[in-house]
């Protein structure tokens, strides 16, 4: 944020930091939320077919932290990585290349690659494959907070409240 306003001397409206539209940014936070949701459901086999492991090896990791780290992680990683990985790549190279699928492609691409240290290759396939939905929100809606309501809420449920239903 410091980079965008006072090293490119540019709103943060261009990176996606429009004004809040609780009508437009739940919606889509929580339609993104669900869709990708329903992704993992769908990939967690089909990768523990191809015997790699699963983002609920990762989940199971994060077990041995207190909850409120979790929330913690949730929050900070919601807010942080949509910044760093989603919003400000896709407009800047969307802005260098004229495509914005070009530049959501790499975008995606980055965050999925960053995400196989602690994830694991069949983790950032699953991780891949929910933000192939959450980039298409985040072309139609081009605001950062249906992409920050999407990941909290996308890290909350797997962090803090799918390890409290079940044993992960």
């Amino acid at each position: 944020i410091y980079y965008v306003l006072k090293i490119e001397k540019r709103k943060l409206d261009s990176i996606g930091f429009t004004k809040f539209k609780a009508s437009r940014d739940i919606k889509w936070g929580m339609i993104g939320f669900a869709l990708g949701a329903f992704s993992f459901v769908i990939t967690g086999p089909i990768v523990a077919m191809m015997d790699m492991k699963t983002t609920i090896d990762g989940v199971g990791k994060l077990m041995a932290y207190p909850i409120l780290f979790r929330i913690g992680v949730s929050l900070i990683a919601g807010v942080t990585e949509e910044v760093l990985f989603r919003t400000y790549p896709i407009e800047r190279l969307n802005e260098w290349t004229g495509n914005i699928w070009f530049a959501s492609f790499i975008s995606l691409l980055l965050f999925a690659a960053l995400h196989i240290p602690f994830w694991s290759y069949g983790g950032a396939i699953q991780i891949g494959v929910g933000c192939m939905i959450w980039v298409l929100i985040y072309i139609k809606t081009r605001s950062i907070w249906t992409m920050i309501i999407m990941h909290v809420s996308n890290d909350l449920f797997a962090f803090v409240i799918l390890p409290l239903l079940f044993s992960i």
